[in-house]
C-alpha cells in the first residue's frame, strides 16, 4: 500500500521544538518579521505550547516515518479563527513586544488575507515536510489527511493560501486539484509579498 509507513497523529505540546522547525519552512518570511531565528522559533514554541490560539498544538498535526518526524499540517474551521484570532495576536505582542509593534502593519495585512475564508471551511494554515523526506508522498498524505478531517467536521472546503513566487508549492496544490479562487499582495519595507487563494470541495 503507498505510503503505509507514513503515520500521521496529533500534534503534542512536547512536539514544539520540531514543530517550529516545519512552521518557519513553510513560512520563511516571519523568521525576519518576529526579530530572527532564534527569537521566532521561541516565540512560536510558546504559543505552539499553549491552547487556545491559532498557532496550538491542537491544530497540529505530524507526519512520522520510521519514528522520524517528517513533516507538519496546521489547519482549523472558521469557529476557532474567529474566537482565537484575537488571542493569537496578543500572545504575538505580549511575546515578540517592538518587533510585532515595529511590523503592526505587515500583521494587520496578514491577517487580512490570511483570516476570511468560507464559514463552512476549513483552513489549512502551514503545511511543511522536511526536504529529506520530499519526494516519497508525504505532503500528499498529509493534504488528503487534512480533507478527510475537514469532511469528517461539515466542512464543505478546504481554502489555504500559497505564495506566489512558491511554484513548486502550486503546482503540488493543482496536481491535487485545487483551483485558483483569489491574489492578494501587499508591500513591507521593499518587500511585496503575493499570495495565491485556492480552493477543493470535500463535500
Amino acid at each position: 500500500m503507498p505510503n503505509a509507513d507514513i503515520a500521521i497523529r496529533k500534534a503534542l505540546p512536547g512536539d514544539a521544538g520540531e514543530a517550529a522547525r516545519f512552521f518557519f519552512l513553510s513560512a520563511p518570511f516571519l523568521g525576519d518579521i518576529l526579530g530572527g531565528e532564534t527569537r521566532s522559533q521561541r516565540i512560536f514554541i510558546h504559543l505552539f505550547q499553549r491552547s487556545g490560539n491559532l498557532f496550538s498544538f491542537n491544530h497540529t498535526h505530524l507526519a512520522e516515518k520510521e519514528g522520524t518526524i517528517t513533516g507538519m499540517v496546521l489547519g482549523y474551521e472558521w469557529l476557532p479563527r474567529r474566537k482565537e484570532g484575537l488571542r493569537t495576536g496578543f500572545l504575538l505582542l505580549r511575546q515578540a513586544g517592538f518587533h510585532f509593534l515595529h511590523h503592526l502593519r505587515f500583521w494587520q495585512n496578514l491577517s487580512a488575507v490570511t483570516g476570511t475564508f468560507h464559514p463552512q471551511g476549513y483552513y489549512l494554515s502551514n503545511l511543511a515536510v522536511d526536504p529529506a523526506y520530499q519526494g516519497q508522498g508525504i505532503g500528499t498524505k498529509l493534504l488528503l489527511f487534512t480533507e478527510n478531517t475537514a469532511r469528517r467536521r461539515g466542512c464543505l472546503c478546504v481554502e489555504l493560501d500559497v505564495s506566489g513566487d512558491n511554484l513548486r508549492a502550486i503546482d503540488f496544490y493543482r496536481h491535487l486539484e485545487y483551483q485558483d479562487i483569489g491574489e492578494s499582495r501587499f508591500s513591507h519595507r521593499g518587500m511585496v509579498l503575493t499570495f495565491i487563494r485556492m480552493m477543493k470541495p470535500v463535500r
